[in-house]
């Protein structure tokens, strides 16, 4: 999922196909708004996050990870290149979790907390 909505921000894609693949309910939901709003900004987006997922919990159909996702080098500009006056990136708690519908696992819930949550 999050290669998905690296390349989208790269590109400005509000919607890409593929993330339905990768995730579904709410989860979809906060990405498709994530990137709507970027692309909407006509906003330039380089890098990307530091992804560390822990899982804490698991079933046979359900998986709770923890992430504490490094997001300084995911930068937002504007279309003239100018850098956020307040930066966009820090350390942010990630909270997601990913079932089993009988045949593929996808991201259904996630929460992406504020800077300087872990």
């Amino acid at each position: 999922m999050w290669g998905v909505v690296i390349e989208a921000s790269h590109e400005g894609d509000a919607d890409p196909p593929e993330l339905k693949l990768y995730s579904s309910g709410e989860a979809l939901a906060l990405m498709l708004s994530t990137l709507e709003g970027a692309a909407e900004d006509q906003a330039v987006v380089t890098g990307e996050p530091v992804l560390s997922p822990q899982v804490v919990d698991a079933s046979d159909d359900e998986v709770t990870l923890l992430d504490c996702m490094d997001s300084s080098d995911w930068i937002e500009s504007d279309e003239g290149g100018e850098q956020e006056a307040s930066p966009s990136g820090g350390l942010r708690k990630v909270d997601a979790q990913v079932a089993h519908d009988g045949l593929v696992w996808k991201v259904v819930d996630l929460r992406i907390w504020e800077i300087g949550s872990c």
